[in-house]
């Protein structure tokens, strides 16, 4: 597996792995609350590849996961109680590997 900044040759694949995973979250837990092609979507993963924010995990040419990667966090992330408290702008990253 690698992780890959997206390109504009990406963007299309990206959006349908997006469309994908709202689909399997509609029949479920919808947590994030995402639209099918409203948001994420085909405009949304242009714009953060735009801004070089858009990376994709792959393996085996097929895309495992994908994410935004930028100190702009949007929704409501900021009103969470945090355990960790970083400075507005920061990054923190947490990794677990099984």
């Amino acid at each position: 597996m690698y992780i890959k900044k997206c390109e504009n040759k990406d963007i299309a694949i990206t959006s349908e792995f997006y469309n994908n995973i709202v689909k399997y979250l509609d029949k479920r837990t919808n947590y994030p609350r995402w639209i099918y092609k409203v948001y994420p979507s085909q405009e949304s993963v242009k714009a953060m590849v735009k801004e070089e924010s858009q990376y994709i995990c792959i393996s085996d040419e097929k895309i495992l996961g994908a994410f935004v990667l930028n100190d702009k966090p949007q929704g409501c992330f900021w009103k969470a109680d945090w355990s960790k408290k970083i400075d507005d702008g920061s990054i923190w990253f947490y990794k677990h590997w099984q």
